[in-house]
């Protein structure tokens, strides 16, 4: 990691037929998501009107990451990693399906939507582990950097149009349509998953079922090769406090489109479109960018401009700087993630891969729970601008952090690829 890194052609990762099969089928469940995503948020401010009970929807949505996310990574490393897929999906659908039924027979209430986003989220702990800790496996190593670039831009590619289509359904149909399409996106990510070959830590025949004793030995395990990595260790750190100031980011922005643009759905949808449009552009960009800028170097200067991108929301008068924004944020996303993502997977054992995500995943949302609590009222106290200042000059400081974490321990990204 110390050198700069080598990147496979994106077509070149997408002739494997089983990784093109599950790609395909997770952008159309994506597209899905930021379908609902957006249908959620103005369906809790439509119910309540409050800032307060968007923040507790979220954090219904966080919670299980933190409290069940812990074991799923031992489940997915001791079980049938495609059959978790298939079945999570399935799950998934039927409660999007159930949102618009409640809608049309007039029984909705908000405490349902908190259900939803706590039961959809506990599912969801288990399919997320189980993807990634499989990508491994469905494509070479040296095609990594591109299977991760590509599962990023096909996240991006339906974020681009998921919120801008989700905000005018929302504006034009209503918020029940946005559901029913994504139970629909999940059942076909289900049926793409049912045709693909994904290799891997299974079962075998003998093998006793997955029992308690097994799931907590593995979480040990997780943590205890996160933290055998002070490197690793380090940039855990830096994340926890990002995501802590981060998280509420979607929910003030909702917020502050209303209150202080005076603006609606639709633009809310655009906002998030444009900042995915611009996460695409960065996603084609970071295999030729890693392969030129050494990666200590690229991520703590990609979280700083990142930093530093919030200032169009704190300072702008206008619409055409929240835009301003959301392209910086957008650019430089991929930049952070995907080198670090990429590094994980490489230097993680397939037979611990679910585990380690997990935890890994689990650590950097830990006080993300606390902040979506916090965010309401601090929102109402002090309004979305200082908000968005204050992520503004964490972030510029996580950068100056990062940057000595890796000046430090940048000598171990070498040394743990060479092993």
């Amino acid at each position: 990691m110390s050198t700069p890194g080598k990147s496979s052609g994106y077509l070149e990762v997408l002739r494997q037929r089983d990784f093109a099969i599950i790609w395909s089928g997770k952008i159309v469940s994506n597209l899905g998501d930021a379908l609902r995503n957006v249908a959620l948020i103005w369906l809790v401010r439509d119910l309540t009107g409050s800032t307060l009970a968007m923040g507790t929807v979220m954090l219904c949505a966080v919670l299980p990451y933190l409290v069940f996310g812990l074991f799923a990574g031992s489940v997915v490393d001791l079980a049938d990693r495609k059959k978790i897929m298939i079945w999570s999906d399935i799950a998934r659908g039927i409660l999007s399906l159930a949102v618009p039924v409640l809608l049309w027979s007039g029984s909705l209430r908000y405490w349902q939507l908190c259900l939803l986003a706590l039961v959809m989220s506990s599912i969801s702990t288990l399919f997320g582990p189980a993807m990634m800790a499989s990508i491994p496996s469905v494509v070479g190593k040296e095609q990594l950097l591109g299977a991760n670039a590509l599962t990023s831009l096909g996240n991006q590619i339906s974020g681009v149009a998921g919120p801008a289509l989700g905000g005018a359904i929302v504006g034009l149909a209503g918020t029940a349509f946005a559901f029913l399409l994504d139970g629909v996106s999940f059942l076909i990510s289900a049926a793409t998953i049912y045709l693909a070959r994904i290799p891997g830590v299974r079962p075998t025949e003998g093998t006793p079922p997955v029992n308690v004793r097994e799931v907590l030995n593995g979480v040990r395990q997780g943590f205890a090769f996160v933290l055998g990595q002070p490197l690793l260790t380090g940039v855990l750190f830096v994340a926890v406090g990002l995501n802590f100031v981060l998280a509420p980011a979607t929910i003030l922005l909702a917020t502050h489109v209303d209150a202080v643009w005076g603006l609606g759905a639709q633009v809310f949808g655009y906002l998030a479109s444009i900042n995915s449009a611009a996460m695409v552009v960065g996603t084609l960009l970071v295999g030729l960018i890693v392969a030129r800028v050494r990666r200590e170097i690229l991520i703590p200067v990609a979280v700083g401009i990142m930093g530093v991108s919030f200032g169009g929301l704190v300072f702008g008068i206008t619409l055409g700087f929240g835009v301003l924004s959301m392209v910086a944020m957008g650019l430089v996303n991929p930049m952070i993630n995907l080198p670090l993502q990429t590094w994980l997977m490489e230097i993680t054992p397939d037979r611990i891969r679910g585990r380690v995500f997990s935890a890994v995943d689990v650590g950097c949302q830990m006080a993300t729970p606390v902040s979506l609590a916090l965010c309401g009222f601090a929102a109402d106290a002090f309004g979305t601008r200082a908000i968005f200042g204050l992520m503004m000059v964490v972030t510029v400081l996580g950068a100056f952090v990062m940057a000595g974490v890796f000046r430090k321990h940048g000598h171990e990204m070498a040394s743990a690829l060479a092993d």
